[in-house]
Formats: C-alpha cells, sequence, structure tokens
C-alpha cells in the first residue's frame, strides 16, 4: 500500500476472538478444518454481533444474497444510511471473519479524507501516489461463477459521503484492480447519467454490469446496489451463472490469500457470509516525504492532530510477505 502496513498489537482481543471461534465450531456444519484452521489457514470466529461484523463488505452464495430481498420501497423508506445495505442483509446469518486477518482484508481509502485532505496539497500527493503503491495480489484465475458488487457516486454537486467528488474515480479505479483478479464479473451501481455516461464510455473498466437506480440521495445508493443486485440475479439471463456475490464499496482495496477456500465457506449451510477485516491508514509525517515539524506551516490544526495521534501509537511494520 501506500504507506507501510502499520499494526497496533492487541493480544488480549485476539486471544478472546480464538476463543469465540473454537465456540463458534461447535454449533454449526462448518467442517473442522474452516473453523480451526491446517497449515494453511488460521480458521475462523463468529461475530458475536452485526457491529463487529460490519466491514462494508460481504461475501456469500447467491441462495444467502436472496435470502432477505430488498423491496423497492426501502430505496425511499426507513433506515437509509451505507451502512443499513449490511446490515439488512446480516438477519439470521452467521457471520464469520478469519483469525488471521491477512486472509481477507480490505483497505479503506476515505479514511483519507476525513483525516488528511483538509489540505487540498497532500491530496493530490496522495493520490498520485496511491496510483502507483497500491498493492495486491491473487493465486489462482479470477472466479468466473462470483461477481463482486459495489455502489459508485461521484456526480458534482451531490453528497459523496467524506470522499471529495475529485478523489472518487481514484478510489474506483483502485478497487477495481484490487477485484479483478479475484472476480470474473464485476459491477458497479449508479445513481445519475453522469456516473453511468462515465462508466459506460469514459472509464476504460472492463464491468460486467451498470446497475442504474434512481434515489433521491446518494446514501440510499447501497440498498439500491442490493435491491438491483437482487433483481438481476432473479430475472436477468446474463446473471444466471452468478454462485457467489461480493458486496463492497467503491473505496476499499480487497485483499484474500485464497478465495476458493473464502468460498468454500461461504458455501457450507445454512447461510454464512465471509466478513473481510476493515484495516484503516495509519500515515505519519515521513510517509508524505514531511520529516519533521518544520515542513508543516501549510497544514491545517486537524492534519497536525492526525500525524501527531499515529506517532503515538504502538506501530509496528509487517513484513511484505506476510500479506501472502
Amino acid at each position: 500500500s501506500l504507506f507501510s502496513f502499520r499494526m497496533r498489537r492487541r493480544r488480549v482481543a485476539a486471544a478472546w476472538w480464538c476463543a469465540v471461534a473454537s465456540a463458534a465450531g461447535a454449533e454449526g456444519p462448518l467442517n473442522e478444518s474452516m473453523v480451526r484452521g491446517d497449515g494453511s489457514f488460521a480458521g475462523l470466529y463468529e461475530c458475536p454481533e452485526a457491529g463487529e461484523a460490519y466491514s462494508a463488505g460481504y461475501l456469500g452464495r447467491r441462495a444467502t444474497f436472496l435470502r432477505h430481498e430488498i423491496p423497492a420501497s426501502r430505496l425511499a423508506g426507513g433506515q437509509g444510511n451505507m451502512e443499513g445495505a449490511s446490515h439488512a442483509m446480516f438477519r439470521r446469518t452467521r457471520l464469520h471473519k478469519t483469525v488471521d486477518m491477512f486472509d481477507m482484508y480490505v483497505e479503506h481509502l476515505s479514511w483519507y479524507e476525513r483525516r488528511l485532505f483538509r489540505a487540498s496539497g497532500l491530496r493530490a500527493k496522495v493520490l498520485a501516489r496511491l496510483r502507483g503503491q497500491t498493492t495486491h495480489r491473487s493465486s489462482g484465475r479470477p472466479r468466473e461463477d462470483a461477481v463482486a458488487l459495489m455502489p459508485f457516486y461521484a456526480t458534482p454537486g451531490g453528497d459523496s459521503g467524506h470522499s471529495a467528488l475529485e478523489s472518487r474515480r481514484v478510489f474506483l479505479n483502485l478497487t477495481y484492480e484490487s477485484l479483478a483478479p479475484y472476480f470474473g464479473k464485476i459491477a458497479v451501481c449508479v445513481a445519475t447519467q453522469f456516473d453511468e455516461d462515465f462508466l459506460r464510455h469514459q472509464s476504460g473498466l472492463d464491468l460486467f454490469d451498470v446497475l442504474r437506480a434512481e434515489v433521491f440521495k446518494p446514501s440510499r445508493l447501497g440498498f439500491a446496489t442490493v435491491h438491483h443486485a437482487q433483481q438481476r440475479l432473479l430475472r436477468d439471463a446474463r446473471w444466471r451463472d452468478v454462485a457467489y456475490v461480493f458486496y463492497t464499496e467503491s473505496d476499499q482495496i480487497f485483499h484474500a490469500r485464497n478465495l476458493a477456500r473464502l468460498l468454500d465457506i461461504a458455501d457450507a449451510p445454512p447461510f454464512n457470509y465471509v466478513i473481510p477485516h476493515r484495516v484503516m491508514p495509519a500515515p505519519l509525517r515521513r510517509d508524505l516525504g514531511r520529516p519533521d515539524a518544520d515542513a508543516d506551516q501549510t497544514l491545517p490544526p486537524a492534519t497536525l492532530r492526525e500525524f501527531a495521534r499515529n506517532a503515538a501509537k504502538d506501530l509496528r511494520q509487517v513484513p511484505a510477505t506476510a500479506f501472502f
């Protein structure tokens, strides 16, 4: 990734989650190698509630994704934030994460917007470096029976959450590049003609499908993405061969060591989602060529506070070999 990956060690939490993994394995049809792991896989744990599971992404088989149909009325009424598009699908479904984070995780790029991009000069520098330094690797060929699905909104004058409009297309391209080695089909849902025209005629992305939703505000686009994908699965012959669905967002770099193993877990009865861990950048001054405070004269106080917070954390550099 752009910055050397850093982690804060949480030994007590890790031990507790491993205990949850053992307990989860005793209650369901997942086989022992899925839950407790083997020589190449550290196993699973079952998330105790949806808040712990949430990462703006989930992988499941077709039947699981269709189990809770999102009605068209939900695009205009009821809870309408992006998080709701995940929580509505989690009901009465077992939610699993890998014990080893590196077996399945996403990098949340929009964190830069929240923490750094109040300084416009940093935005340009970070986006330029992100294009060449976000890494991902897949073992095997892309799965043609699996679709990666995500909402996308980058229309001027609208609400694009925490991300500036100029960043959204860069984030989309990086997300697509990380998904393409794993998923043979990638579909994107948009809410405006502006974004549809970009995807179909300007982006250069080889998309399986572009879904068009009518929503009154972008925060409804998560629900709309799920709704329209479900309708495609039920009624569109082009989606007949889709056996697995991975829902994500268009600002998340996807990493997985072994997608086939994760799909086997998703396949286990009765209904399971495999949830990626979600990691946030922790940039330091030196990551941006600013080794000391003398270079920070033009930065706003919020950005300086972010540098100070990260410098005080117990951050450890992880060898590149750990990712794969």
